[in-house]
C-alpha cells in the first residue's frame, strides 16, 4: 500500500487554498459593508429628547427635570428643528445664535445639533463646567462632553473609520487674515443711534451696494432703526478708508469724538432693535488694538511680546468656534468676554510686539493653545483643575510658584498650609511690589441676608451646580427667605494649587455652599467688602480680587480676609511676566514659565 507525503495531495491543496482566498475576500467584503453600515449609522444619527436633556444637564435643571420639562411640552423621542428653534427661544437666547442650518421641521441629525450645541455652551456655560475629553469606551476612542467626571454627551468618534464629519481639522492662520469684530455698547449688542466721524477720505457703501465719498472730517448719522430681524450679510452700511492711515471714530450728535480710532473697514446693520457695528480688519492691526488694551505700554518689550502672542493664540482659537456672534457676522466682540480692544490708544512700542512676533502662536499637543492670561497672581500659578478642565486638553495650565528660586507647586488645600504660604517671606516672589500681590477685606454681613440671598440667587440662575441651598433638614431648596440671619462664612474646600473651591454659608435654619472661583468672588462681593490693597490703596469693587483668600478673623458678623492676586490665576501673569522680563527672561521662555509642555 502506498502512502502519500502529506495528508493532501497538490490538487486538494490548490483547492483549500482557493477556498481560504474566496473565505477571506468575502471577510473583507463584509467587514467593508459593517464598517461603512456603522458610519451611516454615525452619520445618520437623529438626537433625542434624552439626549437633548442630558445634554442641557449643565444648566439650570437636572436632567430628571428636564426630561420632565419636554414632556410637558408634548416632544416627541426625537427633538425636531422647530422643537430646537422653540427651546432656544426659551433659553432667551436665539438673538445670539445662529440657527439658519436647522430645518424647522424634519428631525435634526446629531451632527447639526453639535454646531447648535457649541453655542449654547458659549452662551451660557459661563463658569466652564462642560469639558470636552478623549476617553475609550467599549474599545473605541471617543471625544465626550463632560462636567467633572459625569460624561453628559457624545462628541464624536474618532477611531479610524468612525470619524464623524463634525470634526473639523484646525485652521491655519496669519496675521494678514481678516477678522471681524462686534463692538458692544455696554452690555448690548445694539445701538438706538449711531453717530460716526472720520479722519480722511472714506468711500461709503450703501445697503443697495451704491457708493459715495465721505470727505475728511464727515459726520455719519444713524438714527433711524431698521425693519429687518435679522438682515443679511450686504444687508449693511460699510465705510472703507481711501488712505492707510484712514480711522473712523465713534462720536456724539455734535461731532465730538468719543472713542479711538479704528482701523478697517466697518460695517453698519440695522435691525429692529438697533444698530450693530462690525469692524473688520487684518488679525495684526487688531492685535495693534488688543494689547496696549490689555498690558501696559510701558512694560518690558519682551513682556508685550509675550502678551501679543497670547493674544494673537487666543484670537486664533476663538476664529475657529462657532459662537453667538455669528448671527451678526462676527467672529469676536471687544469686550473682556474676549478680549478688550481698542480701549488704549496703539503705541509704536505694542505694535512692535506684534510685528516682531508676526504669526507666533504657542501649541499644545500641536494645536493652538487656549492662552488664558490675568492681572496678578498671589505667587502660585493656578491649575487646570479650578475649571474643571482634564490634563489631557488643559495640562500645559499646571500649578507652580512664581518665585525667583521656588518653582514647583506645593499642596496648598489645607487651610493650614495655604496661610503659611501667605504670610511667608515675600523675597524672591516677582509680583511682591504690586498692590494687588497682598490685600485685606473686612466684610460686615449684619443686616446684609437680602442683597446677599439675591446674588445667590441670581448665579444659580446662571450657573446651577455652583450653588446648593439647603433647608435644615439637608433638603434642597429655591427660596431662602425662611433660612433667617446669616451665622458664619466658612472655606470649606480648597483646591491644591490655593484657590478655595468651596465656601459655606451657614444660617439659622439651612446652609448655602458656594462653588468656582468665580461664584464665591460674586456673590460674596455683594456683602460690600472694603478691600485694602499692599499700598494701602481702598476700594470697593462687584467681585473680589481673586479666590486665593483665607479668613482670617470673624467675630461678631465681622469677617476679615487676607488674600493675594488679581485675577482668576489661570495661565500667565501679566504683572509677573513684566518682572520676569525684568530679569532677563526673553518672550518665548516667560511663556514657557507660565505654560508647561508648549510649542512655537
Amino acid at each position: 500500500m502506498k502512502y502519500s507525503k502529506g495528508i493532501f495531495t497538490r490538487r486538494q491543496k490548490k483547492q483549500l487554498l482557493r477556498l481560504s482566498t474566496l473565505l477571506g475576500l468575502a471577510f473583507l467584503i463584509f467587514c467593508g459593508v459593517f464598517s461603512m453600515q456603522q458610519r451611516r449609522e454615525l452619520e445618520n444619527r437623529q438626537l433625542t429628547t434624552e439626549e437633548l436633556s442630558s445634554f442641557m444637564s449643565f444648566y439650570e435643571y437636572n436632567k430628571p427635570q428636564w426630561m420632565g420639562y419636554f414632556e410637558e411640552k408634548g416632544y416627541g423621542k426625537k427633538i425636531s428643528g422647530r422643537e430646537l428653534t422653540e427651546f432656544c427661544h426659551t433659553l432667551g437666547v436665539t438673538d445670539y445664535m445662529d440657527l439658519e442650518t436647522i430645518s424647522k421641521g424634519e428631525i435634526v441629525p446629531y451632527d447639526e445639533f453639535l454646531p447648535v450645541y457649541e453655542q449654547l455652551l458659549t452662551l451660557l456655560d459661563t463658569d466652564h463646567q462642560v469639558n470636552l475629553k478623549e476617553m475609550k469606551l467599549d474599545g473605541k476612542q471617543c471625544q465626550v462632553y463632560c462636567v467633572e467626571d459625569k460624561i453628559i454627551g457624545f462628541k464624536s468618534y474618532v477611531k479610524k473609520s468612525l470619524i464623524s464629519k463634525v470634526i473639523a481639522k484646525e485652521s491655519t492662520h496669519t496675521d494678514k487674515e481678516n477678522i471681524t469684530v462686534l463692538l458692544k455698547n455696554g452690555v448690548s449688542f445694539y445701538r438706538k443711534s449711531c453717530y460716526l466721524k472720520v479722519n480722511s477720505a472714506y468711500t461709503r457703501i450703501s445697503e443697495k451696494q451704491k457708493e459715495k465719498t465721505v470727505k475728511k472730517d464727515g459726520l455719519l448719522s444713524f438714527t433711524k432703526t431698521g425693519k429687518v430681524s435679522s438682515p443679511k450679510k450686504k444687508e449693511c452700511v460699510t465705510l472703507v478708508p481711501k488712505t492707510k492711515t484712514g480711522r473712523i471714530y465713534l462720536a456724539d450728535r455734535n461731532g465730538n469724538v468719543i472713542s479711538k480710532g479704528y482701523r478697517g473697514t466697518l460695517k453698519v446693520y440695522r435691525y429692529t432693535s438697533g444698530y450693530v457695528l462690525i469692524n473688520e480688519l487684518p488679525v495684526g492691526q487688531y492685535l495693534y488694538g488688543v494689547i496696549p488694551s490689555e498690558m501696559p505700554s510701558s512694560y518690558d518689550e519682551e513682556a508685550l511680546k509675550a502678551q501679543a502672542v497670547c493674544a494673537r493664540s487666543y484670537v486664533y482659537r476663538h476664529m475657529d468656534q462657532s459662537n453667538n456672534l455669528k448671527k451678526f457676522y462676527a467672529q469676536i466682540d471687544d469686550s473682556t468676554t474676549y478680549q478688550v480692544y481698542n480701549k488704549s490708544a496703539e503705541s509704536s512700542r505694542t505694535n512692535k510686539a506684534v510685528d516682531d512676533t508676526k504669526n507666533v502662536v504657542l501649541k499644545y499637543k500641536g494645536k493652538i493653545a487656549t492662552t488664558y492670561y490675568y492681572s496678578t497672581s498671589c505667587g502660585m500659578r493656578q491649575g487646570y483643575e479650578i475649571w474643571s478642565m482634564d490634563k489631557t486638553n488643559a495640562g500645559y495650565l499646571q500649578a507652580g510658584m512664581i518665585h525667583k528660586t521656588k518653582t514647583n507647586a506645593k499642596n496648598l488645600s489645607k487651610e493650614k498650609a495655604f496661610k503659611e504660604f501667605m504670610e511667608m517671606d515675600e523675597k524672591g516672589f516677582y509680583e511682591k511690589d504690586y498692590p494687588y500681590f497682598r490685600w485685606t477685606v473686612k466684610i460686615s454681613y449684619k443686616d446684609k441676608e437680602d442683597a446677599l440671598n439675591k446674588a445667590i440667587l441670581a448665579r444659580k440662575k446662571a450657573s446651577v451646580s455652583s450653588v446648593t441651598c439647603l433647608n435644615e433638614k439637608g433638603k434642597e431648596i429655591t427660596d431662602l427667605s425662611g433660612l433667617g440671619s446669616l451665622k458664619s462664612i466658612k472655606v470649606t474646600g480648597r483646591y491644591e494649587c490655593g484657590a478655595i473651591e468651596e465656601v459655606t454659608l451657614t444660617y439659622q435654619k439651612g446652609k448655602v455652599k458656594l462653588k468656582n472661583e468665580y461664584t464665591i468672588r460674586l456673590c460674596l462681593a455683594a456683602l460690600k467688602p472694603e478691600i485694602t490693597l499692599k499700598d494701602g490703596t481702598k476700594l470697593s469693587s462687584q467681585m473680589l480680587p481673586s479666590a486665593c483668600f483665607y479668613i482670617k478673623s470673624q467675630k461678631k458678623k465681622n469677617l476679615e480676609l487676607r488674600g493675594g492676586g488679581f485675577g482668576h490665576g489661570l495661565g500667565m501673569s501679566q504683572n509677573g511676566a513684566n518682572e520676569l522680563a525684568k530679569s532677563g527672561y526673553d518672550y518665548k521662555k516667560i511663556l514657557n514659565f507660565f505654560y508647561q509642555e508648549v510649542t512655537f
